[in-house]
């Protein structure tokens, strides 16, 4: 084992012993190793402790399951002054552990240069939601009443994209003229999808507000978080939701998405945590603040796949009660969640497929051989539970 051979020099070291271990090839004995006192005194440095842990299932605080009057770092959702987002709620869903790693402890996928040869997810994703913004807040009176022809409207958003894209190009390299043409192709593309998609056949709705926030800070610098309360504990949480249209007495709520789309067809027909809490809190934040914001309090919701042509929807428009019913139950388990220090990794192997901690987690992760066994009881069961029902 890579660890074995310092390990046996730290005990080396602690024993105050001269120099037992052999060297390499040659026969030769090594000096004794000078090693700081506090790294013996550490358990985070003892290594082998570490060794005997890993030869042990990841269970404990190795699984995400910590006592709960120990030492721990503020809990973000728990307090006014640490809201989540709704992408965060929906990691914590997805698998408490990545939620540990990236959202509490603030762990980061090792950074890497672009390839030159596309533009990433993050950054192409950003760049169709920028310029959906600006087609909105610039023309979406007008689009919404349909005051212009289908033509026109595609024209004027694709000019827009063309722009952002010059603007894009003086901060982000790609590789000659070909590559660049390719990617503004594939930004037309989901650009005119989403417009085509959005001109609802003609028929006119109102457009109300592109990237509406809610729970962040005031003009008095204060925090004013959406308090979300399922069950036993609140959440504290705050957002922007992309696009607000009212159709009649129905307020349309509407996620734009690049990447894979998840129609509402065969085993993701029903309500979904890792896929639609992020839609459902959208939602829930509309019903409750709808008379401030002055729209109808009955909400329709859907999240928009405009890299497909023509755009996929996944909406939940006439069974918006059964997605909020099953959201006020996966919050309230993602409240006890957090509440108890429970963060067990997810059941299911195909959340790792695309994780950027699933190196770390190594044969602790779903079907490894230090995999630990599911949880008898508390929050972290029933997430278990929840989630093998997908599977």
């Amino acid at each position: 084992h890579p660890l074995a051979e310092a390990a046996a020099h730290d005990a080396v070291a602690a024993a105050g012993a001269g120099a037992t271990t052999t060297g390499g090839g040659n026969g030769e004995r090594p000096a004794a190793l000078r090693v700081p006192p506090g790294w013996l005194d550490a358990p985070a440095t003892d290594l082998a402790r570490l060794l005997e842990l890993e030869a042990k299932p990841a269970d404990g605080p190795s699984g995400g399951l910590f006592a709960p009057g120990a030492p721990f770092p503020v809990i973000p959702g728990t307090t006014p002054e640490t809201p989540l987002s709704p992408t965060a709620v929906r990691t914590l869903l997805e698998c408490p552990h990545r939620f540990l790693l990236e959202i509490l402890l603030r762990w980061e996928d090792p950074g890497a240069p672009p390839s030159g040869l596309d533009l990433d997810a993050l950054t192409f994703g950003s760049l169709v939601h920028r310029i959906a913004e600006r087609f909105a807040r610039r023309h979406g009176a007008d689009f919404g009443a349909r005051r212009r022809d289908l033509e026109h409207w595609k024209a004027v958003a694709g000019a827009l994209a063309k722009e952002e894209f010059e603007a894009l190009l003086e901060e982000y390299p790609l590789a000659g003229p070909d590559v660049r043409a390719q990617q503004l192709k594939r930004l037309l593309s989901a650009v005119i999808s989403f417009v085509q998609y959005d001109w609802n056949e003609g028929a006119p709705r109102t457009f109300f507000d592109v990237e509406r926030s809610f729970g962040y800070p005031g003009p008095d610098g204060q925090p004013a978080p959406f308090e979300l309360r399922p069950g036993e504990h609140a959440l504290y949480l705050h957002g922007r939701i992309d696009r607000i249209d009212v159709e009649g007495r129905t307020t349309l709520l509407r996620d734009l998405k690049t990447g894979s789309a998840h129609p509402r067809a065969r085993r993701e027909a029903r309500p979904l945590p890792k896929l639609d809490v992020q839609l459902a809190l959208y939602g829930l934040a509309a019903e409750r603040l709808a008379k401030a914001w002055g729209i109808p309090p009955r909400v329709e919701v859907a999240y928009a796949y405009v890299e497909r042509h023509p755009a996929v929807e996944r909406a939940f428009r006439e069974d918006w009660a059964e997605l909020r019913e099953a959201a006020l139950r996966w919050l309230d388990l993602a409240a006890r969640l957090l509440a108890e220090r429970a963060f067990p990794r997810t059941p299911l192997a195909e959340d790792c497929n695309y994780c950027p901690f699933a190196a770390v987690c190594g044969d602790a992760a779903p079907g490894g051989g230090r995999a630990a066994e599911p949880p008898a009881s508390g929050a972290a069961a029933e997430y278990v539970a929840l989630r093998a029902e997908e599977d």
